[in-house]
């Protein structure tokens, strides 16, 4: 069971530079309290016991650590929404409305009025049609004792239309939701009945024309859906449409990149890895723009920096991998080791995982079978199967074949039995991973070169046959096992067979 993470040390951790001195400086006269940020701050990981102990090396008094803890947490909260007050678009019309909330009260109508219109301009400016409504409550509260019939009609007709804008963009968002758990669950779909819940989905009314959505954002969704099910049904010039068009919605809004980094990076990003696929003299430009996005950022700077190098790094080196280039992927693992230390508390799970998987890969290909072992036991041990279902069972499929090129034949009898065992209770044993067991299976019976070269011969048109069918042939998405097969039939490495072929 993992253990639960305490909140308080993890809100610190995330926490830049700039905010901790703006708490410092705003909590000055609390200096328990700013003694006690100090003292978690200088964990690597949460042990109450240690904290205690540096706790009375500063005289503080730890009989109520747990009150004190919480009272920190909110002083912590407090000051970060002062500091990030009128960061954006979106909270500085939330400080408008704490504004007309407090100059009402006062029987300060006028300035109240003055400041809603502003606020306004900025809500509709950039969707946000939930504070609109607040706004046309406040309007009614504060102007409705001098409202003509013809304001007060006018008034709730933009209320029902801003309402009826809102729940179309819900019905989207359910739609996307659905999508995002389908694409999870199917990843790259691997026959044909893994495609009917999307197919389902998309006789959906709302998803025949983006002219259903009733806003942008509805629009972002519409075509974020499709991008998910052209994802999952292996369409990449399709998906990639989608995501142009994702990506233009996005730049009509000026202040959108400024106001929801994280979806701009995600949209980007994809475009990034369709572009290496489809075109490839793109890829180099595209890349360096990507890289270039935390330096037109104003908020989220540093998270937006460790997201943007975690996706760059991966899909660079995934470029290297596949066109066989291993030496020159081999300083991206230092590189990413490096930053992965630096920034631990920060990078997602799925992200290290699927890094991890690469690492192995790498090493595969450079045939140093130990290092390939090391990283994909930080697959396999290290995270739970749903933080990336797919590539991790694909690294029980890629475990066997290093334990193969390590020689380690007992084990490895024991370790095919197991993973078998595995994929078929979760029903993931397709025929690709069926025809890895059972050449490994043939190939442990027999340590004569000889007997094994038609065995290799032999899986090899069993993958070309395979491969035929476009569903299986997304297996080759996790691992390339013809050129492996060919490289050993041939007595070539594996980047040799690779580079060969891709020419």
């Amino acid at each position: 069971m993992k253990k639960k993470q305490d909140k308080l040390f993890a809100l610190i951790k995330t926490m830049s530079m700039p905010e901790k001195r703006y708490f410092k400086l705003s909590a000055q006269s609390d200096k328990k309290y700013v003694g006690m940020f100090d003292a978690i701050d200088k964990l690597d990981a949460y042990d109450e016991a240690t904290l205690i102990r540096l706790l009375k090396k500063k005289d503080m008094i730890t009989t109520y650590l747990a009150g004190d803890k919480n009272y920190l947490y909110k002083l912590l909260l407090k000051s970060l929404r002062a500091f990030h007050a009128g960061k954006s678009i979106n909270l500085q019309v939330k400080e408008y409305l704490d504004y007309v909330e407090i100059l009402y009260y006062k029987g300060l109508h006028k300035q109240c009025s003055k400041i809603l219109i502003k606020a306004k301009k900025m809500a509709a400016q950039l969707d946000l049609h939930a504070l609109l409504l607040e706004i046309m409550i406040w309007e009614r509260k504060i102007e409705g004792a001098k409202f003509t019939p013809k304001n007060i009609e006018d008034l709730f007709e933009a209320f029902n239309k801003n309402a009826n804008i809102l729940i179309n963009l819900n019905q989207y968002n359910r739609l996307y939701y659905q999508s995002v758990l389908l694409r999870k669950l199917t990843n790259k779909a691997r026959n044909l009945e893994s495609t009917t819940n999307f197919e389902e989905l998309a006789k959906n009314p709302l998803l025949q024309s983006q002219n259903a959505a009733l806003s942008r954002t509805a629009k972002i969704r519409y075509y974020e859906i499709y991008a998910n099910y052209y994802y999952s049904i292996d369409q990449p010039h399709k998906e990639y449409e989608c995501n142009e068009q994702l990506l233009n919605l996005m730049n009509e809004e000026i202040n959108y990149l400024d106001e929801y980094p994280y979806e701009y990076v995600v949209i980007y990003s994809r475009i990034l890895t369709l572009q290496r696929k489809l075109f490839p003299k793109k890829y180099p430009s595209t890349l360096a723009h990507f890289r270039e996005i935390p330096n037109k950022v104003s908020r989220a700077k540093q998270e937006i920096t460790i997201l943007v190098f975690t996706i760059s790094h991966g899909d660079e080196m995934s470029m290297y991998l596949n066109n066989g280039q291993f030496k020159q992927a081999l300083p991206l693992v230092a590189i990413s080791e490096k930053f992965f230390e630096k920034h631990q508390q920060k990078i997602p799970n799925n992200f290290k995982l699927t890094a991890y998987y690469r690492f192995a890969y790498l090493y595969i290909g450079l045939e140093d079978y130990p290092n390939a072992l090391n990283y994909i036991n930080k697959v396999l041990n290290e995270f739970d199967e749903q933080t990336r279902p797919d590539v991790y069972y694909w690294a029980k499929i890629v475990n066997l074949l290093i334990h193969y090129e390590l020689q380690n034949y007992q084990l490895l009898k024991y370790i095919i039995r197991s993973t078998q065992n595995y994929l078929k209770k979760r029903k993931q044993l397709y025929k690709a991973e069926t025809l890895v067991i059972d050449f490994l299976n043939k190939a442990l019976r027999t340590n004569e070169a000889e007997k094994l070269k038609p065995i290799l011969i032999k899986t090899l048109e069993k993958f070309n046959l395979l491969y035929q069918d476009e569903y299986e042939q997304r297996a080759a998405n996790y691992f390339d096992f013809t050129n492996w097969l060919a490289a050993k039939i041939k007595g070539k490495t594996f980047a040799e067979i690779i580079q060969q072929n891709n020419k």
